[in-house]
Parts: structure tokens; sequence; C-alpha cells
């Protein structure tokens, strides 16, 4: 593969799509030049707003997304009633299954089962180790002290302890403006912008987005609606009494960082195993970290903020912000990586942006005519059905073998998507002890980069909807997707409780082959 894709050339490509000469020469008039930041900003675009994004991609009016909104059906989504598991089945079977679930574990870590040894779960808590406590005691997990990545990020608390020692000409906790005796900065909202992508990539992301939260948009949040409450007359926020909810977040707090926090595939495509998790945990503490520096960064130039990771579901905001499409499978997939990211992070403040616009990058449009994530989906929690739709899952959808299943407590309506059916994606999860992103691994978007020929088909996806059907076929042709598990494997998702398997399902345990990418390239 890596001889094809440096010898593919443009040219030779188009050929092979039955473009002549001619037809390249005329097309390739009317596409716009190709220019990096650095050539940006030396034509005088001093302030980057919009992503830069490859120039293929379309960047549409504020609030014409390619996923169509209702907003006088969506609503906040009450968090305390969503359940993809035990809300389903009944009691016994729950516990039946976390029992099972159990000694399936054990039972797979003595029969080297691939992607379930000691190795493998190691790695995959690897990535989730401090993500919510600074220590945890050996012997009683249930046990910590100090304050983990995810509570730092909620409250901005970027001083003391935390991340460095005292006031000193060394300090390394961020002091305000007020506490260096200057003011705080002031500028404009293009400079904000531009220098709050710059710390979010530094911070840990990659494309950023900006949004303001309104009356539309507050409804992208977790409900109830005394869950979160946007307070006047605060400058940081604070949580109730009882250190639960609610969480009352300063009214000023209104504008949006959307940094991408993206994960590598190596996982995903090894999926359902504990290698379909090691890029997960990793990803949610990047987040979390991301949130904590840049609310670090705020905080000294003068302003506040609120780590919102946990405040709503991120896909909406990455839609609405210009990062990303809807896809097939629920999530929703980058011009430049697919679904290749963890969350899009949510980090509120009260230093002004300016909101980016979103895209049109035919992402969505392809899956209307691909199905490869449902069919790789071992229980069919993805639908099939060709075109995205207003009607949430359905009560009699089969999957995962529910006893009562009620599709309110996963899926919002008021947007027309692919429906996932939350409980038959759990279900999986459960039957085989693991994660799972086989639809994230075997997306056709999911190609680091934009180079090459992964460069190239996106190209003709945004423009030529004509020849979606023709790249998923080439993409199976050439073998992406899932490494070991096939998709139409009938022993799926495991032949019996003895642990046995077939010889090929070893072949997720090559990431360990060689050595991995090098951490921190982007942190």
């Amino acid at each position: 593969m890596s001889e094809f894709h440096s010898t593919v050339t443009r040219r030779d490509f188009m050929k092979a799509l039955g473009f002549g000469v001619a037809g390249i020469g005329a097309a390739a008039t009317a596409l716009p030049v190709l220019h990096d930041v650095d050539e940006m900003i030396q034509a005088g675009e001093k302030y980057i707003i919009d992503e830069p994004r490859p120039w293929w991609v379309k960047h549409n009016e504020i609030g014409n997304t390619t996923t169509e909104i209702d907003f006088d059906v969506l609503d906040r989504f009450d968090k305390s009633r969503y359940n993809n598991s035990s809300g389903h089945i009944t009691a016994e079977k729950n516990a039946a299954r976390k029992a099972a679930q159990l000694e399936l574990r054990k039972e797979k870590i003595l029969a080297d089962f691939p992607g379930h040894r000691l190795q493998d779960i190691g790695l995959n808590l690897a990535g989730r180790v401090l993500r919510q406590h600074s220590y945890v005691t050996l012997t009683d997990t249930s046990k910590s002290t100090g304050t983990g990545a995810e509570q730092l990020e909620w409250s901005g608390e970027v001083r003391g302890v935390h991340v460095g020692y005292g006031t000193s000409p060394f300090t390394y906790y961020a002091e305000t403006p007020e506490e260096r005796g200057v003011p705080k900065w002031t500028g404009t909202a293009e400079e904000s912008t531009h220098m709050l992508r710059c710390m979010a990539r530094y911070a840990g992301g990659t494309q950023t987005g900006f949004g303001v939260i309104d009356s539309q948009t507050e409804k992208f949040m977790w409900g109830p609606r005394d869950r979160y409450i946007f307070t006047d007359g605060i400058d940081d926020p604070y949580k109730s009494a009882t250190g639960y909810y609610p969480y009352y977040i300063p009214s000023s707090h209104r504008y949006v960082v959307t940094p991408i926090i993206q994960q590598n595939i190596e996982g995903a495509r090894r999926g359902p195993s504990n290698y379909s998790g090691l890029d997960v945990g990793r990803g949610y503490f990047q987040s979390a970290l991301a949130n904590v520096r840049l609310a670090a960064w705020v905080r000294t130039m003068g302003y506040h903020s609120t780590g919102a990771n946990g405040f709503g579901a991120n896909t909406p905001w990455a839609v609405w912000t210009g990062l990303s499409e809807a896809m097939r499978h629920h999530e929703s997939g980058t011009p430049e990586v697919g679904p290749l990211f963890r969350r899009a992070n949510i980090f509120l403040t009260d230093m002004p942006v300016i909101p980016t616009k979103p895209i049109d990058a035919g992402i969505s449009r392809f899956c209307e005519s691909c199905t490869k994530c449902a069919d790789v989906c071992p229980t069919g929690a993805i639908p099939h059905y060709k075109e995205p739709r207003w009607e949430i899952t359905d009560e009699d959808a089969p999957g995962g073998d529910p006893d009562n299943l009620d599709p309110t407590r996963f899926n919002n309506p008021g947007k027309k998507i692919w429906w996932l059916n939350h409980y038959a994606c759990m279900t999986n999860w459960t039957l085989t002890d693991s994660g799972c992103g086989m639809c994230q691994g075997t997306c056709v978007f999911s190609r680091h980069g934009v180079q090459s020929v992964h460069g190239l088909i996106k190209v003709v996806v945004a423009k030529t909807p004509i020849l979606n059907g023709f790249f998923t076929n080439m993409d199976d042709f050439f073998g992406y997707g899932p490494v070991g598990y096939p998709k139409h494997d009938p022993d799926w998702p495991t032949p019996g409780q003895d642990a046995s398997y077939p010889e090929y399902w070893a072949e997720v345990n090559t990431w360990w082959d060689k050595p991995r990418e090098i951490f921190g390239l982007n942190y």
C-alpha cells in the first residue's frame, strides 16, 4: 500500500476515474489555490477565524448545518434518565450479565484471548489513570485523595498545589493580571479568537471551532434545566452545597471554544477488545487536561472560564461550529480524520470569540450510500436505512435482546440523523467484556491526514456524490477496517465460554509488533 500511495498522482487518480486530461485541466482552473496558514497570514489575513480546512470544504452560514435541527422539538436531554443497559432489561438479567462479564474476563485472561490478555487490559487502563483522581489507593479503589483532571477542568482551578508551588519569581500557577499588578488584556474578538485557536492547539487540540450559547444552542446541554444553571452576578462557577448538582455557571460564560481531541486509529481497528479502549481513555484524559491548560491561559489574560466537557453532548457543538458533520454511526466526522477523535471539547469563557461556520464536506451525503459501519456492528445498533430521519430508534428494535426497550432514554428528538440503538451498542461491550469502536475503525473517513490518495478521494466525495458507492467498495478491496475480526464471522462475538477463538483473531495482537506513534506530538 505504501508504494501505491507514494506513486499515485492527482492526474493518475483522475484518469482512473475516467476523467480525461482536458477534463482535469478544465476542472483545475475552477479550483481555488491551496494555501497554508503561513501563506494566509502573509497575504494579510492576520487573524484566522474559521478553521483553515482543505479547499474542497464549503463553509455554510451560521446555523446552516448539514444535519437538520428542529429547535421547536429539540430540548435539553435529561441526563439523569440516560441509560443504555440496565434500563431496558430486568434486574435479574442485568445481574446475570454482570456476573457473566466478570467470569468471561477471567477466562479470557487465562486463555490468552487476543486483545484481552493482562498486557492488553493494562494498556487500556493506562490511558485512564488519573483521569478522575490524582491518587487512588491500590487496596481500595473507591478511596482517593486530591483532585483529578476532570474536576479541575470544571472549576478552572489552576493554582497552588494543583500545578505548581507558591508565589515566587518562578511561580507555576496561573496568576491573574490583578495579582500581578497589571491591567487585564484587552483586544478585539478577532484577536482573542485567533489566540484561543493557537492555545487550543498547544493545549492538546487539533482543529478548533467557536460558538455562542443562546436560546437555541443552550439545548445542546444536558438537562433537566436545573442541572446547569446560568447565573448573573458571579465570575466563577460553583457547585451546590452537596457537591453535586446543580452547577451554577456565570451568565457571562456564553462563548464556547471547541477543540478536537484526536485519537489514533490502530486501537479502533482492533475492536472489540482492550485495544479499542486504549486511545479512548487517553483521549478523555487529554481532553480534560486541554481544558485545564486553556483555563490557566484564560485566567492569566484576566478572564474567566468553565471547563464543560460533562455539560452536554459534544457532537452537536462539533457540527454547529464547523468541525465535523453527522455520520451514520451517530458520531460525527471531520474532513481530516473522520470520526477519529474522542470528543470536541466544550470550554466556556467570558473572553469574546467570533462564531465559526458549519461545513459541508460531503460526509453526511456519503453515509447515505455507505453502510460499512452498520455492516460490521455485531448487535445491529447502527441502522441500515438510507437517509437520516427525524424519528428515533424504534421501540421494537431487537438489537441486544432487550426486555423493555425505551429509546427515549438515549435518543433526543429534534434533529434529522441516523439514530443509534445505544442499548444494543452497550450490550456488545458487555457480552465481549471490552469496548468496541469497530464503527470508527471501519469508517471510510478514518484516515489520518488529507495527503496522498485519501485526500484525493475526499475531494471527489465532497464534489461528486455519484462515486460514493465505488469508494466504499474500494475501501473494502484495499483491506481497510477491522484487524483480526472479519465483519461476517459466524463465530462472533465469541465461540463460547471456553474462550477459544479462530486463529486469525490473534491478528489484533499485532499492535505490539512495532513502536507506536510518539505520544505528546500535539500536547
